[in-house]
């Protein structure tokens, strides 16, 4: 069965070069290896449709391609979105056809793990002394289980808080220091807020777009491994404020708040 190398979310092609026959894959640090006649020849799996990010995924294959002429090539092929794109996977076990390179969304690590059919990515990272620190830390972690890195981040989503300092300014606050704790969130939303009538605000000091928003409230729901649906808002509501899991803390504090 072919060892495969998983990315999640946005993640940096590395190949991992396996066999789909029944023996065992060859070993992907074997440096005296020889090269098979004609250059190694890869497929990558994304969940990328067409539009910028398709177009981001073309343009690097096409650079890798053309800075290995000879020797390898990777085919990079859309497999519907990151749901379609994971189930095609878990398909693909059964009739052993997978692809060497497969990018896989965050939800989908443990099972990739438990599949046997991946290539952690330390492995690579520890062979070749390859230097993460340029990579942000956080990232690393959320796809690493006991200090091992199992797949390389590559387009993971990064919700941002924007904020109207003019409208700090008014306030009294800072406009160079936006709030950094939940505290602060609302503390500073106490300050700024301004009542036009009994349910409308004129103002809207700082906030996320809505697609941001629901992203950030399943990460926060996902962190004790639930689903993100209107009946897990209910049940993190019934988690105790104090003394309970992170998760059930934070959701109860954007409640009440």
């Amino acid at each position: 069965m072919k060892r495969v190398l998983t990315m999640l979310l946005v993640t940096v092609v590395i190949a991992a070069c396996g066999s789909s026959t029944s023996s065992p894959p060859p070993n992907p640090l074997d440096d005296k290896a020889s090269p098979p006649a004609g250059g190694v020849e890869l497929q990558f799996w994304h969940g990328f449709s067409a539009g910028a990010n398709q177009d981001a995924t073309n343009y690097l294959v096409s650079q890798f391609n053309s800075q290995h002429t000879g020797s390898i090539r990777v085919t990079a092929t859309y497999a519907g979105n990151y749901d379609d794109t994971f189930a095609k996977y878990k398909a693909s076990i059964q009739s052993n056809q997978l692809p060497d390179l497969v990018q896989i969304y965050d939800i989908g690590t443990r099972f990739m793990i438990d599949s046997g059919t991946i290539q952690p990515m330390q492995v690579f990272i520890d062979h070749d002394k390859y230097n993460v620190s340029d990579l942000e830390p956080n990232l690393l972690g959320y796809f690493s289980i006991s200090g091992k890195l199992y797949s390389m981040p590559w387009n993971n989503s990064t919700p941002l808080l924007y904020y109207n300092k003019d409208a700090f300014q008014k306030a009294g606050l800072d406009p160079n220091k936006p709030p950094r704790t939940l505290a602060e969130i609302r503390d500073y939303a106490q300050k700024l807020t301004k009542r036009d009538g009994a349910d409308s605000w004129p103002d809207v000091p700082f906030g996320m777009p809505g697609d941001s928003l629901q992203y950030t409230l399943w990460i926060v729901i996902n962190v004790n491994g639930a689903w993100y649906t209107s009946g897990c808002i209910q049940y993190w509501r019934g988690l105790p404020r104090n003394g309970g899991p992170p998760s059930g803390y934070a959701m109860n504090w954007y409640y009440d708040s």
